[in-house]
């Protein structure tokens, strides 16, 4: 297994955190942000949530690589600790274009990532996450 290249250096976007992952009322996040809120990230500490997604390829690694018109893209899973102490595994989705460090697509738990048809599908849950929780409390 290998770790996200350049990982140290990963970007974050302030806008993708804030108008996006954790903002309820945009439409396009498909309810990531009910799901990131169930894990105790909130609009008003964003920062946590930021920094959360930035080390998450540096503990984690790479479940599956593709090529797009943009760039490589790389789905880093699993592990990520959550402001209210639980350790789901998630998906971080980066791309790399050119010698650009990698920049966040999109972050999801992972049972969003089971569709196979995606591009940045990382498939099952891996076998090592059994027992991290979901949202609501519940252990796998």
């Amino acid at each position: 297994m290998s770790r996200l290249p350049d990982a140290e250096s990963a970007l974050v976007e302030d806008k993708k955190v804030c108008d996006y992952q954790l903002n309820p009322d945009n439409q396009e996040n498909k309810g990531k942000a009910a799901l990131f809120q169930a894990f105790g990230f909130t609009r008003d500490a964003w920062d946590i949530l930021r920094d959360t997604l930035r080390e998450h390829p540096l503990h984690n690694d790479i479940a599956e690589t593709s090529q797009s018109p943009h760039g490589t893209k790389y789905a880093v899973q699993c592990a990520a600790r959550m402001p209210d102490g639980r350790n789901p595994c998630i998906t971080t989705v980066w791309i790399i274009e050119g010698n650009r460090p990698p920049r966040l697509v999109t972050a999801l738990p992972w049972f969003l990532t089971a569709d196979a048809s995606a591009p940045w599908s990382a498939g099952p849950r891996p076998d090592h996450a059994h027992g991290h929780a979901r949202p609501g409390g519940s252990s796998t």
